[in-house]
């Protein structure tokens, strides 16, 4: 558990990488309806899920973890994620965040930068990354709020 509170938000912010819709208008004459990027929010951790684990001991199914975690993506290009256990002190991470495709690059302020999938569907969001320390596939699906 010690070191999944420790790589859960690192991880999460890897899946944050598979889809990234935009809208606009194609009137040239209207300036204010710029293409806003669907990332831009802040996200609450509804379900997580553990599997393909070396250890099959680590795999979880789908499991209920409303506001375990927590991403604000901002329009500068930076992200404060926390992670919230029950019974462990809470734990915030910042740094810069990219995108490409479906792909989401997170360098937190330590320097370690970390690659996932993401996707957003609606108000939902999913991002799937891979723990290299326990194999675990994890997968976290948030809510917009």
């Amino acid at each position: 558990m010690r070191i999944l509170n420790k790589y859960l938000p690192r991880i999460s912010c890897f899946s944050l990488a598979v889809f990234i819709f935009s809208c606009g208008s194609n009137d040239e004459n209207d300036m204010d309806d710029e293409a806003v990027d669907p990332i831009l929010a802040n996200w609450v951790s509804i379900f997580t899920t553990f599997q393909n684990c070396d250890d099959p001991a680590e795999n979880r199914p789908q499991s209920a973890c409303t506001g375990c975690f927590t991403f604000s993506f901002k329009e500068d290009g930076t992200f404060l994620s926390t992670v919230n256990f029950a019974g462990v002190p809470s734990e915030s991470s910042s740094g810069t965040y990219s995108t490409d495709g479906n792909i989401l690059e997170t360098c937190f302020d330590d320097g370690e930068c970390v690659s996932s999938q993401f996707s957003i569907n609606g108000s939902e969001m999913t991002i799937t990354g891979l723990n290299q320390e326990t194999g675990c596939e994890i997968k976290v699906r948030y809510d917009r709020q």
